[in-house]
């Protein structure tokens, strides 16, 4: 199949019998490698009814996506074929020598893909926590060698459905930068990355009900949010992983004058690193439209922070506007 015609989808979805949604998984639509034969489906919604794009075998190509951009942002990959998407972002992975733009973006999409896998699955596997420490450790590396990197990762996805994944990994963005910036290691910064990958992991703990719900909160399901950086926590408590991970996911909600959850520590108790990873999760919350809330410009998002005094460590907070 090759439909060259985006002008023609409409009429297509007209005469297509309507699919679940429940059977596929969105993706943005930058993220489909272009110009190979897929060994996937891709869809489209046109008109509320998913229809088939590109069947399996044939390729999505650069000319194809620019064209379909003006109509859509998202494409439905049946979940069956999960798997096979994940391959093809991996060898898309594999052929890169060197990092550059285009490449540490490809990663982007990789690292976006696992978290919607874990996601869906509600559950990890030391596999995918080792690939997950992997990738961090590439992105590290690759804004060590090209900091001005950093700010052309970073993605802001109207759709709720990619908010907490895309959350991950632009958590994670953050706080590589940051960590160069403060002057640490590579090491210490491939370790800090990898704990901001991991830092939601417990969410996966939480019905997507409450994690996705658009208005406020109950106090019941703020006792469920309250608890997931102990869930997450001890879930790479399990895998043994390294101490600096867990505190980061235990404590990136913390406050350095203990008004923070879950354990109220404080100022010295707060490991570095989550203090790193707790000012990059309260700024692309700010700044990302959520399911609850609306975006603040980077710059407004900075000046609150800043009038959240006694919340975050300073010299950190800085580093968010050099």
């Amino acid at each position: 199949m090759n439909r060259d015609n985006s002008d023609s989808l409409g009429e297509q979805a007209s005469k297509q019998p309507a699919i679940s949604p429940d059977d596929f998984i969105q993706s943005p639509l930058e993220s489909v490698p272009a110009d190979s034969p897929l060994p996937f489906p891709v869809y489209v919604k046109i008109s509320d009814r998913l229809i088939l794009f590109r069947a399996q075998g044939d390729k999505l190509t650069t000319r194809r996506v620019s064209s379909l951009r003006e109509r859509v942002s998202v494409v439905y990959i049946p979940k069956e074929s999960w798997v096979e998407y994940l391959d093809t972002l991996e060898k898309d992975n594999d052929t890169d020598t060197t990092p550059n733009e285009s490449s540490v973006i490809r990663l982007r999409h990789l690292l976006l893909a696992y978290h919607q896998y874990l996601e869906r699955k509600k559950s990890i596997q030391i596999e995918h926590v080792e690939k997950l420490r992997a990738l961090g450790a590439r992105l590290a590396l690759s804004l060590k060698n090209n900091p001005s990197l950093g700010p052309r990762l970073l993605r802001r996805y109207d759709d709720p459905a990619f908010y907490f994944v895309n959350h991950n990994v632009n958590v994670a963005i953050y706080s590589a930068a940051v960590g160069h910036k403060l002057g640490l290691s590579l090491g210490q910064v491939k370790t800090l990355t990898f704990g901001a990958l991991m830092h939601n992991l417990g969410n996966l703990f939480i019905s997507p009900k409450i994690l996705y719900k658009p208005g406020p909160l109950s106090d019941e399901e703020w006792q469920v949010v309250h608890r997931h950086p102990i869930k997450g926590a001890q879930l790479l408590e399990m895998f043994r992983l390294p101490r600096e991970v867990i505190l980061t996911a235990l404590q990136h909600h913390e406050r350095i004058d203990g008004e923070g959850y879950p354990t109220k520590a404080k100022g010295s108790d707060i490991h570095a690193f989550a203090k790193i990873t707790t000012i990059a999760d309260v700024y692309d919350a700010l700044t990302n439209r959520a399911p609850y809330q609306s975006g603040l410009l980077p710059a407004n998002a900075v000046e609150k922070m800043r009038h959240m005094l006694g919340k975050f460590e300073p010299q950190i907070l800085s580093m968010l506007s050099t």
